[in-house]
């Protein structure tokens, strides 16, 4: 796979068709600076929400419904009340805090409308919803270690 990804940059680069950013080699996304611990602890969470996504799909597509409002449950607003996302949150530019804040009610909202039965349509849009924060979360910030 990463020889893929490695041909698929170079064959770009040589087109032309890398973004401006790469052909200079700086990234425009604001850096959040954060200590070592809290840079693993904010990768942790992250890749948790990936994997409850995943569960949720999962869980889904096999018709179990319980278990994918459950998931979605798991990582909705209760996550808000961590200290140590309210440490972080301290620290985080004035534009992720919605992003993020955004991010776990979106999962009480998938829970909510799996719990009354919708349909897996709805849920599928408002998980690709979910995902827009990811997206535009990972575009604009970049997570950086201050030692």
């Amino acid at each position: 796979m990463k020889s893929v990804l490695a041909l698929l940059m170079a064959t770009s680069a040589l087109s032309g068709n890398l973004p401006a950013y790469a052909e200079d080699l700086t990234d425009p996304r604001q850096i959040v600076n954060l200590l070592p611990a809290e840079r693993v602890w904010m990768l942790g969470e992250m890749r948790t929400n990936l994997s409850t996504i995943s569960a949720i799909l999962t869980a889904l597509s096999s018709g179990n419904a319980d278990q994918a409002r459950n998931a979605a449950l798991d990582r909705g607003t209760v996550r808000l009340n961590d200290p140590e996302r309210k440490k972080i949150s301290e620290k985080a530019p004035d534009g992720w805090k919605p992003l993020s804040k955004n991010t776990h009610k979106d999962f009480d909202s998938i829970a909510e409308s799996i719990g009354a039965g919708a349909p897996q349509s709805q849920t599928l849009s408002q998980l690709g919803k979910l995902m827009q924060n990811c997206v535009a979360c990972h575009a604009a910030y970049r997570v950086s270690e201050n030692h």
